[in-house]
């Protein structure tokens, strides 16, 4: 792929400037370039060798060595992964209130109601 590549062309620069065959191919944007400018790390990664490690990371097919970073959403999503189970556990959940409903015990609409509810099954001996 021998395609001429052009960064931070712009009205005040229409002919931009040429790619550096050392850095990454990658064109990249801030406040003070607002036409973009090229990446300033070094190739080696990606696609052909074109890219750094961080935009190698965009592009299909690449494997990164950088170990992923676990975030609070991932640790908190982690008893909710196997929808299976979890969908088990609701349904034996929801079969245990609705048995208790039915054995008169109507009055539980919160969870220290359960509490209560099932301390009185365990002193009738589970009924």
């Amino acid at each position: 792929m021998d395609k001429k590549r052009i960064y931070g062309n712009w009205a005040g620069q229409p002919e931009g400037v040429p790619e550096d065959k050392e850095r990454c191919i990658e064109s990249v944007h801030s406040r003070y370039t607002p036409g973009g400018h090229q990446c300033n790390r070094r190739r080696g990664h990606g696609p052909d060798g074109l890219y750094c490690k961080q935009h190698a990371e965009r592009h299909p097919g690449f494997e990164s060595t950088r170990p992923k970073k676990e975030t609070e959403y991932d640790r908190r999503m982690a008893a909710y992964r196997d929808c299976d189970r979890y969908r088990t556990l609701r349904a034996h959940l929801l079969g245990a209130v609705h048995k208790l409903h039915i054995k008169g015990f109507g009055w539980v609409t919160n969870a220290e109601d359960l509490d209560a509810a099932v301390d009185s099954l365990i002193e009738k001996g589970g009924e």
